[in-house]
């Protein structure tokens, strides 16, 4: 019979042909999210990058770069001329140079809607048609030269006459969140220091010498008439009759440190933010710890209370205009008075009559921050938007004008200005024919830097052979004098003076084998160059960088391996009990749901409840966990300062955290085997045991494989736990330090990239997040490897040997 015809029927589509329509979106996805990430972290690691918040306008040429970011006056102070080959007098005017770069950078002097603005407000107002030509031609040309002097003047006395309040909070903004960006991510040095200073604490600072000499001058010092004011003023704050009495009760416990209150007395005792009926500022009382207050609440408070203002990531906005003052205008009301109250800043000013002290109404001095911003607040204040954005571009180009390196070299006649780039990628041939310029062009190239390096290298090298033949010298006597003292107390003198000896050893040794020349030297926080293998270099190099690295894949793998060997064993017994129907469990349901719960509840609750469960207090409040030993009888115990006490706390937590969730994964592998596999072998006479480790275990291998392998790797991504436990380390280890023994691969990575140091080294960050890579891929195809199907390997290997199967 003939075949029928087909073509009258309606064409199916292809997938084939039309399935990569479907795909696309998912492809791209993929690229974005997971590929995209994986490249640019590994072009970082290739990169000098130093700074997570990095302009990516970097230097092609070195030259350039080091010209930039490597102050030779620093690293030679004493005779510069003859260590380095050109005058001092000549170098200098590079670094002026690009000090006037740098405020053409940050303030953006030739902004064309700023210079607009102003030539536009300039038609109607005393600014001359001389100065806004003088404007149009230096906007036009991109050069500041064409503004004279003369002209500059006028655009600064219009500005000294004009009156804006949302100008006055903006720029006190800026200056607020400089202050308060210092606190919440202080300076530290990336690598370690040998010694650790003892850390203030609060009971350090009201049992001192100088706080009981403070409370005494107090109750029995001579003060100005305006003094005792401010003094009865801040006495009334605390609720106290006397400020002496106040303090008295901070030292008996009636008050803590840490109350916003105790600095905010003693700010506005050291300087005062208050003027008497002169007008002149009242004189500040000596307050000799309040440095030390402010290191121990730096570390214990301030950092987290400023970081957790709702406002604090808008305060640059703010400040420079891209956010409107009035937008959520109650929350930054609400942040500053908070700020104030605290003492971190003083924007409340004070008026000081007749002996009475009141809040001033002084809605010009940005001293009074606080009243300006109500009022503008109350009064719905609207700028004219042409006057403001005029008078802001005024302080950007005067922030220029004025710089002290522009200023140096405009009075030694060089035309600084028509070198400087003003927008867009730093211009390295204006900024080489200003080497010209100077006569520096030849005299200071990349091969100079070399030739310099090099030769500190080869200095720094004898140095240490000396001080390894001085330290070794003198060793033998120090090991004598320790052994003399029974060689056991390490709090002496004598051992204090054996381990500064070996260490400096052990440093000369370092130095010789990886000699650091001028050009490690080189600060560049807000650009990147290429550099090659050198990020990975140094964490091998650096004996306290590779240490540190080990240290932390060590914590890391030690902490995963502790937690997940109890997850899935309990994981593996609970599902076999749950999925058994012999046993004929009653409330199935609702015991997952429990089990799973804590692995539904965020990271940061459970390790905050944590920290709290095992805080450790020397007084006041214990912790649930202290309280318990307290009652057995024991003293109280610090858990965070003792190594494994803490890696365990951080362990059990991983493992109440996903048990539940292995129990889970495991429990749907074990309904999915056929039922008919469990019968045949009841029939057969098996055992439960025997049916769980013959039939069961065996065919939940790729369930367990998948565990495993995840299981690793966040493992070794381990963060938000110990990281949250560290978030504030006073409240479990009292010396405001990392606790190391829980500091994974990650939250190295984290210290690197975005941690408290001045110079976030991501370049370094991101190596490390390769090797971490490279060490995940290698442990998942090792796991792959143990758990095949060996029987499924022989065969096929048999297969491919024996040809067909026949």
């Amino acid at each position: 019979m003939a075949r029928a015809n087909n073509n009258g029927k309606r064409k199916s589509m292809s997938y084939t042909r039309y399935g990569y329509i479907f795909i696309a979106p998912f492809v791209i996805a993929y690229c974005i999210f997971s590929l995209y990430p994986l490249l640019t972290t590994f072009w970082y690691s290739t990169a000098n990058m130093q700074s997570a918040t990095a302009n990516f306008w970097g230097f092609s040429n070195y030259e350039a770069y080091y010209d930039r970011y490597l102050d030779l006056t620093k690293l030679y102070s004493d005779s510069f001329d003859k260590d380095v080959g050109i005058k001092k007098a000549d170098y200098v005017k590079i670094r002026n140079f690009f000090a006037a770069q740098d405020k053409a950078d940050a303030y953006d002097p030739l902004n064309e809607d700023g210079v607009n603005a102003i030539i536009t407000n300039g038609a109607t107002g005393p600014i001359t048609q001389k100065a806004i030509d003088e404007l149009k031609q230096a906007l036009d040309n991109k050069d500041l030269s064409y503004l004279s002097s003369d002209s500059f003047k006028q655009l600064k006395d219009w500005k000294s006459q004009y009156s804006d309040i949302s100008l006055v909070v903006s720029q006190k903004v800026a200056s607020i969140y400089t202050q308060i960006s210092a606190i919440a991510t202080p300076a530290t040095d990336e690598e370690e220091s040998v010694e650790e200073t003892e850390a203030v604490t609060a009971e350090s600072i009201y049992t001192s010498d100088q706080y009981d000499e403070f409370v005494a001058n107090l109750s029995s010092g001579e003060f100005t008439e305006d003094q005792v004011a401010l003094m009865n003023y801040l006495a009334a704050k605390t609720g106290k009759a006397t400020l002496a009495e106040y303090f008295t009760s901070v030292k008996n416990g009636e008050a803590a440190v840490e109350d916003p209150l105790f600095y905010y007395v003693l700010s506005n005792l050291s300087k005062p933010n208050a003027v008497n009926a002169e007008g002149k500022t009242v004189d500040g009382v000596s307050v000799p710890f309040i440095k030390n207050v402010e290191e121990y609440l730096t570390a214990n408070g301030w950092s987290d209370m400023i970081t957790a203002l709702s406002s604090y990531s808008k305060l640059t906005g703010y400040a420079d205009g891209s956010i409107d003052l009035h937008d959520d205008e109650e929350t930054l009301y609400t942040d500053l008075e908070t700020l104030h109250n605290a003492g971190i800043i003083n924007i409340v000013k004070l008026e000081v009559k007749n002996g009475t002290v009141t809040e001033s109404q002084d809605a010009k001095s940005d001293s009074n921050c606080l009243f300006i911003l109500r009022k503008f607040i109350d009064e719905k204040y609207v700028s004219n938007e042409n006057e403001l954005a005029t008078a802001i571009q005024i302080t950007k180009l005067a922030a220029y004008y004025e710089d002290q390196g522009r200023a140096i070299l405009v009075g030694m006649k060089i035309p600084v200005d028509k070198y400087i780039t003003y927008s867009g990628s730093f211009d390295i041939n204006k900024y080489f024919d200003f080497k010209r310029e100077i006569g520096l062009y030849d005299a200071l190239n990349y091969d100079k830097y070399k030739e310099l390096d090099k030769a500190r290298k080869e200095s720094n090298v004898a140095k240490a052979q000396k001080t390894i033949e001085e330290a070794e010298a003198a060793l033998p006597d120090a090991q004598a004098a320790y052994a003399a003292i029974g060689g056991e107390d390490t709090k002496s003198k004598e051992y204090n003076t054996l381990k500064k000896l070996e260490l400096s050893i052990v440093s000369a040794k370092d130095t010789i084998k990886n000699p650091v020349g001028i050009l490690g030297k080189v600060d560049a926080r807000y650009v990147y160059i290429f550099s090659g293998l050198e990020n990975y270099a140094s964490i091998f190099a650096s004996k306290t960088r590779f240490n540190t690295v080990i240290g932390a894949f060590y914590n890391t793998a030690l902490m995963w391996v502790i937690g997940f060997i109890p997850q899935i064993l309990l994981a593996l017994l609970l599902s076999a009990w749950f999925t058994d129907t012999k046993l004929h469990l009653k409330g199935l349901g609702l015991m997952k749901a429990l089990m799973y719960l804590p692995n539904v509840i965020t990271a940061v609750t459970i390790a905050i409840f944590f920290r709290r469960l095992f805080g450790y207090s020397t007084g006041g409040t214990l912790s649930a966990a202290q309280q318990v030993i307290v009652a057995f009888g024991g003293e109280p115990y610090n858990f965070f300062g003792s190594a494994w006490a803490t890696r365990f706390i951080v362990c059990f937590i991983n493992f109440w955290m996903w048990y539940g969730n292995t129990m889970i994964v495991l429990i749907a592998g074990i309904t999915s085997i056929s039922e008919s596999l469990y019968e045949s072998a009841q029939i057969d006479g098996a055992n439960s045991f025997q049916t769980y480790t013959r039939i069961t275990l065996p065919l939940l291998r790729p369930i367990i494989l998948y565990t495993l392998v995840t299981s690793m790797i966040g493992g070794l991504q381990m963060f938000d736990i110990p990281m949250n436990i560290n978030l504030n380390p006073a409240l479990v280890n009292f010396n405001g330090t990392m606790i190391k023994s829980i500091r994974t691969i990650l939250i190295y990575i984290n210290e690197q990239a975005f941690g408290r140091q001045d110079v976030k080294l991501v370049g370094v960050a991101a190596a490390t997040s390769v090797l971490l890579f490279i060490v995940t891929t290698i442990l998942s195809i090792l796991i792959f490897y143990i758990m095949r199907d060996k029987d499924a390997a022989k065969a096929k290997k048999a297969l491919k040997k024996g040809g067909t199967r026949g």
